[in-house]
Formats: C-alpha cells, structure tokens, sequence
C-alpha cells in the first residue's frame, strides 16, 4: 500500500519538476535586456551633441549617430520576435560602439574647441590692433572710398566675432574673424606701404628744410616751413621756431603736385609771391605761392613726355597759404589753410619774398605716427 502511494507520488510530481525545470531553463534564456547599454550610448551622445561635436568632430558624431540609430533598429526588430527567441547582442554592440565613437568625439571636440578658442581670440586681438591703428591714421590720411568701404564692413565683421566668441561659439567666431581679416589685412597692408614709400623722400625733405633754416639763421630772417605729415605750418625768425599753427591741405596731400586739379598740395622750396589782403581773397587773408617754381615746370614737362600724365592737362597754379581753416580736415585744392587767428599772425609777420618750405615731414616714420598716436603699429 505504501509503494503505491510513493509510486502515485512520483508519477504526479515527476510532470510537475518537468515543467519547473522547463520553466526555469526558459527564464535563463530571456535574452539580456540592453536598456542599460542604450541608455549609456543614449546619453554619451547627447554629451557630445553638448560638446558640439557635430560641428568641431563631424565624422565622429556622424558615426556615433549612425551606430545608435542601428542598435535603436536592431532592438526594435528583436522586439518583434517571441521573448525567448530574441538576441539583443547586436544592440549592445552596436550601443557600445555608438558610445565610444561619442566619447572619442566629446574629447576632440573639447581639444580643438580649446584651441580654437585660443586662436580666435588670438586673431581677434590682433584685428582690433590693426583696427587701433586705422583709426588713429584714418583722420590723417587720404583713403580711396573702398578701403573706407573695407575698413567699415571688417570692423562689423570683427564686432560680430567678438559676440559669437563670448557666446562660445567659437567656429562662428573664427569663421567671421576670418572675412574680417580678409577685409582689413588688405587695407593696412597698403596703407603701410603707401607710408613706406611715402617716407622714401624724409633725406631731401631734411636737408630742403634745414638749408633754409640755416640761411634764416645766418640772415636773422622769416622763415616758414610746412610739414604735411605732422599738419603743421611752423614760423621761424632768425633761425628759432616762433610759431607752430595747425594746418589743412589738399585731399590728396600725400602725393606731389602734378598738375592741376589732383588736389595734391605740392613740396618744395617756394617763397610769398604776393599777400592778399582782406576784401581781395574769400579766405581772409591770404600768401600767394610761386607755385609752380622752376622744378615743378621741370618735372612736369619730363611726365608729359614720358606719358606718365596726360598731354592735355596744365600744371596748375595759385596754391595759398591762407585763412578759413579749422574744420579738421583736409578740405582744399592743394592749398594750405589756416584758422583766421593764426592766418593774421602769419600774414602779419611775411612779406613778399619770404621763403616757404613744403616738405612731407620733418621726422621719421615711426615719430611722426606717434605724434598722431599711433603708438602701436602691427607687423604682419
């Protein structure tokens, strides 16, 4: 009776173990979830995307997105399958190389973000000397409405690097500090060769100078020199400065005079031809020039038949020391202007055959932008 009972026994839990076993085998094979493993790619990618890998890693996030979109497809069609059925590997392994692709992304985008940072800022401080620069000589010297139009629109350009570099955008910024440069690298690097050449001259315009000096010393007479470059109309008597007044010219004054109508104010040693008094002359007051002297007919009739200007055009004349000046910039045919107040004292103090020396400075390059402020000139 007892066997039977165990026999009755085991013949019922047999089945019942069976089906334990079986339902436990098939619980050890429910696939791994890879939750885990796509919440990290999921994530190592949205730090990237933080980094702004997408612009400074391009084809490492590219990869990255494309590696998670793939385990994202991967899990998506395993889910269609029965649980017991599913192999979620290839999500994970997709998800594991999204996830370092992302990582190798954050770190070069934190690199050569850093860098760019740092070059950015470089470029920038060095387009705002440059801009320092054109400002202090932009009121001195006589630009071409393009290189106006250059300076303006890479200034703009400069400003709005500044403002994407503090918002730390940084490709933004260096790709607008670049289109500034491009505007006004050109612009100064003309403008220093222009003083360059301007300067060749600085020997004769010395010794012009300081021959008439000299001649005013040893006579104990009036003399007046005109330095262009540092705007300045200097009386001497007897060989020591008296007087030094602000001065206007020309709008093209860094070139000779050539001929008439350049609006050039020429160089070289003249003297007063005549004083026009009060009533004959717009100006106020005024000294008339022996422009053009025996030099400038020289040189004028030596281009003409080099062709260097045209056969038709005439030299020109009737260039003045005269009055109506104080407007602070260079306003005149070729003349040199003065306020009325230091017109009267000039005109009070010359006399017909006074000589007057033009010269295009009487320093040297680096002390005459100084006196205009420049104290710092970029090397590029």
């Amino acid at each position: 009776m007892r066997r039977k009972k165990i026999r009755k026994a085991f013949i019922f839990s047999a089945p019942v173990a069976i089906v334990v076993a079986l339902i436990i085998l098939l619980f050890r094979s429910v696939p791994e979830s890879p939750v885990e493993k796509v919440d990290y790619a999921r994530i190592s990618l949205a730090l990237a995307r933080q980094c702004q890998a997408q612009k400074y890693a391009p084809k490492l996030f590219r990869e990255a997105s494309a590696l998670f979109d793939s385990a994202m497809l991967c899990w998506k069609k395993e889910n269609q399958r029965l649980l017991f059925l599913r192999d979620y590997s290839e999500v994970i392994d997709y998800a594991l190389l999204s996830a370092g692709k992302s990582r190798l992304a954050v770190s070069h985008s934190k690199n050569l973000a850093k860098d760019l940072e740092n070059n950015v800022l470089q470029k920038i401080d060095s387009l705002n000397d440059i801009i320092h620069t054109l400002n202090d000589l932009l009121r001195k010297l006589p630009l071409s409405e393009k290189q106006m139009n250059d300076i303006s629109a890479g200034k703009l350009l400069l400003r709005e690097s500044e403002i994407e570099y503090r918002q730390k955008n940084f490709l933004e910024a260096g790709y607008k500090a670049e289109k500034s440069e491009i505007m006004l690298v050109p612009v100064f690097q003309e403008i220093r060769q222009k003083l360059m050449d301007y300067f060749q001259s600085l020997p004769r315009w010395k010794k012009m100078a300081g021959s008439a000096l000299e001649k005013s010393k040893n006579s104990g007479s009036t003399l007046i020199v005109v330095d262009k470059f540092a705007r300045q109309l200097i009386v001497y008597q007897a060989g020591k400065k008296k007087y030094v007044f602000d001065a206007e010219f020309g709008t093209n004054w860094m070139q000779p005079k050539r001929m008439k109508g350049d609006k050039a104010t020429p160089e070289g040693v003249y003297m007063v031809k005549t004083k026009i008094p009060p009533g004959k002359t717009k100006y106020f007051r005024a000294l008339l020039l022996n422009y053009p002297n025996a030099d400038d007919l020289a040189r004028f009739e030596r281009e003409k038949k080099e062709g260097s200007i045209p056969w038709n055009v005439s030299i020109g004349g009737l260039i003045e020391i005269h009055g109506g000046g104080g407007k602070q910039i260079d306003w005149t045919d070729g003349c040199i202007a003065l306020e009325d107040s230091d017109m009267l004292k000039v005109y009070n103090l010359a006399g017909q055959g006074t000589p007057v020396v033009i010269v295009g400075s009487l320093e040297d390059l680096d002390t005459a932008l100084l006196r205009h402020g420049v104290t710092s000139y970029p090397n590029l």
